[in-house]
């Protein structure tokens, strides 16, 4: 299945420097070796262009072909430290290869395994993929909180059902345990929404009961741990005391919460919704986001926003996906068949397997303004100070240079009053606050409610972290 990465192993490698240093090496802040060399992966010479993602112990690149610059590529690094985490790749590859033909799968081009190639003499794996320019994360946080249309939503969630549909209904069924935005990616063409990263995808399925030990549930939850997103986990993954089967049903919980965040641009189990109950009679106890939304989560603790008309048409379907019971959510083809339903009813178009991202629009850079210079500025000064002209720039170029530089740090220069400023105001707010009484209120002698504790400016309207804990380590 693999073949061997020669160029990448050999002069190639070589001229490249360290292109294969030991992983702990690659820190975000850092220049990654590999950047800036050519890489043989199957037979496809490609350039590495730049380092776009990582996590664990997988790096992701932005690649170009040798012989055809206009061809661009994603390129995947896979270090496997022992057996175990071989085996996870080679079948991550496998799968990926399997399901590539699907529209809205990322495409499969090639792959290569490298042995003992890094300083610690891990294993590497190479996969060279279709390169998609951006993702659902990145479009929906560029629109600033504003939502697609529901005729575009349906259009999306189309797309999504569908590269699911395509692993539930695989033979065994597959389980991809990660389904989130950042792993659904538009295509170049900014209309083609594509699944990617299987490096969590399993066909197992566990099925605990009251006869489970308590390390059977233990080595299960951290299974769970390790192979899912935390705010996209199922109940059953976070509470197997509940004893609901773990299966393809956790990732309807996942498109459910997908759906939602397509809806209203949040998750439906953010911390900030709930109130937080301090057992007094306790003498620590330890808040954190974390467990916060793992009891929502485990009770099905969402709300759908009153008064909304817009997406009223989605919100039975969100219901059915989010039960907290897994056999009681619908099937991939159940989802399917309510939206097809609901598309018709409402006129949405979800046929064409396209959607308007309004990727051109959303990722254009921003225009910049004619410059008008006003010559009783700070700035103009500065210019006219340094031999730049106001009116006419010099020949070369070189007046214009100064007089943007001159601008460049009259800008810098705001921004920091700006960024003073702003800190001013926050420690003068927090101390106009130090003083208020606590939002406390008793439900009994021995238990309270109180809202969530916050930081910064939201703690002007709710209760400070730094109050709680030291009532907390008073007690």
């Amino acid at each position: 299945m693999f073949k061997s990465a020669m160029g990448y192993l050999g002069s190639v490698a070589a001229a490249a420097g360290n292109a294969t240093s030991d992983v702990n090496n690659l820190s975000p802040g850092e220049d990654d070796a590999l950047v800036g060399s050519i890489v043989d992966v199957g037979g496809f010479k490609v350039s590495i262009r730049r380092r776009i993602g990582e996590g664990g112990f997988a790096f992701v690149y932005e690649a170009e072909d040798v012989n055809d610059r206009s061809k661009r590529y994603a390129l995947k690094r896979l270090l496997a430290m022992d057996s175990e985490k071989k085996g996870q790749i080679v079948r991550e590859i496998s799968l990926l290869k399997t399901l590539s033909g699907h529209p809205n799968i990322v495409k499969f081009v090639a792959a290569a395994e490298a042995k003992g190639v890094s300083q610690r003499g891990c294993d590497e794996y190479l996969v060279l993929m279709e390169f998609c320019p951006t993702n659902l994360t990145e479009l929906m946080t560029k629109r600033c909180g504003k939502c697609y249309p529901p005729a575009t939503v349906a259009a999306i969630f189309a797309q999504i059902t569908s590269a699911v549909e395509a692993l539930h209904r695989s033979e065994p069924p597959v389980l991809h345990r990660d389904l989130k935005l950042e792993n659904l990616l538009v295509d170049s063409s900014g209309k083609v929404l594509k699944l990617c990263d299987f490096g969590s995808a399993t066909i197992e399925s566990f099925h605990p009961n009251e006869n489970w030990s308590m390390s059977q549930r233990n080595n299960l939850e951290e299974e769970m741990a390790q192979h899912t997103t935390p705010m996209y986990r199922a109940p059953e993954m976070l509470d197997t005391w509940s004893n609901y089967a773990v299966n393809i049903g956790s990732d309807i919980w996942a498109l459910g919460c997908l759906l939602y965040f397509l809806c209203y641009g949040r998750h439906p189990f953010e911390v900030n919704l709930f109130m937080t109950f301090l057992i007094l009679s306790l003498p620590v106890i330890s808040f954190n986001l974390q467990d916060s939304a793992k009891l929502a989560i485990i009770n099905g603790n969402y709300k759908i926003p009153e008064n909304d008309f817009t997406y009223m048409a989605f919100h039975d379907l969100i219901k059915q996906m989010l039960m907290v019971d897994p056999s009681l959510r619908p099937s991939i083809g159940d989802v399917q068949e309510h939206l097809a339903s609901v598309s018709s009813s409402q006129g949405f178009n979800i046929s064409s397997g396209e959607a308007d991202f309004e990727v051109d629009k959303i990722m254009a850079p921003p225009q910049q303004p004619p410059t008008s210079l006003d010559l009783n500025s700070p700035a103009s000064e500065v210019a006219t100070a340094s031999g730049s002209t106001a009116t006419t720039p010099a020949a070369d170029g070189s007046g214009q240079a100064g007089l943007m530089s001159s601008l460049r740090g009259g800008a810098g220069s705001l921004m920091g009053k700006i960024r003073d400023t702003s800190k001013s105001v926050l420690q003068t707010v927090q101390h106009s606050m130090a003083s208020r009484d606590l939002d406390l209120h008793l439900i009994t002698e021995r238990i309270g409610a109180m809202s969530y504790p916050a930081e910064g400016l939201e703690s002007a309207m709710r209760n400070h972290v730094d109050d709680i804990a030291a009532i907390i380590e008073n007690r």
